[in-house]
């Protein structure tokens, strides 16, 4: 219940989230993410979402040692998120368990958050391997639109910022199965404003390497992106028309250079 209360107390207060790193919060969020108390966990969690997005903190909570905790705690529960449908069967429907999915979420934010620094983005890859695949699991398997879904799109576009081999094993992950899941009716009519937001800046993201550009013409963007503009959810985005154009700009400019090349 503390936790909780400190979630609420923190959210958007500079001069709270000062006060709980001055007074020695980090060893403490350290002590109950080793917990194994899955409430627990889950309200750490969100509270240390609240407090990571200052730079400051984030070295403060590495120093302490949260990196191998959210690495341990995501490679061990990234396939307990509930499956989409065709995605599952039997033995997802045993292993789903909706607080560990609210907990992956939380895992996902923090290495969102995390790979802001260059630092941390490099140790997530290069020292903790499985960030990334578990993060593309979780995306192309998680039911589309929802938090979790959200979150792992803010995961993977921080992930693949500044390294173009994780923008080629992203895109080539990931690009036709998230096209195919914004084709589906249900899918638009039930994602959230977040969702599209994070999906098109990943795929802004993606764009910028040129073998996407081709995966994603492949997948037919041509057709599906513009369609989002359509949807009422669309109009609480800022820019979002202009996102999606910026991204088919970059598709038709390669996909224009390699039948130039061809010809």
């Amino acid at each position: 219940f503390a936790s909780a209360a400190l979630v609420n107390l923190s959210h958007s207060n500079v001069a709270v989230k000062m006060q709980l790193m001055s007074h020695g919060l980090a060893p403490i969020a350290i002590q109950n993410i080793k917990s194994k108390d899955d409430d627990l966990i889950c309200y750490t969690l969100t509270l240390l979402v609240n407090l990571t997005k200052e730079a400051h903190h984030r070295y403060i909570m590495v120093n302490a040692g949260i990196l191998p905790l959210l690495y341990d705690n995501l490679t061990s529960s990234y396939h307990q998120c509930r499956h989409a449908k065709g995605r599952g069967g039997l033995s997802n429907a045993l292993m789903y368990n909706p607080l560990k999915e609210k907990i992956l979420g939380y895992l996902c934010s923090l290495v969102g958050h995390f790979c802001k620094d260059e630092e941390y983005r490099d140790l997530l890859i290069d020292k903790f391997p499985h960030t990334v695949k578990c993060c593309i699991y979780i995306c192309t398997h998680c039911v589309p639109g929802t938090q979790l879904a959200s979150k792992v799109l803010y995961a993977l576009k921080q992930l693949c910022a500044a390294r173009n081999e994780q923008k080629q094993l992203i895109g080539v992950s990931i690009i036709k199965p998230v096209l195919e899941q914004i084709s589906d009716a249900h899918v638009l009519h039930s994602c959230t404003h977040e969702y599209l937001n994070h999906l098109l800046l990943l795929l802004q993201m993606l764009s910028t390497y040129k073998v996407n550009c081709l995966l994603l013409d492949d997948a037919d963007a041509e057709h599906i992106l513009p369609n989002l503009k359509k949807l009422p959810v669309a109009k609480q985005i800022d820019g979002f028309e202009q996102m999606i154009d910026r991204v088919m700009e970059r598709v038709k400019e390669e996909v224009d250079k390699m039948f130039t090349t061809q010809a």
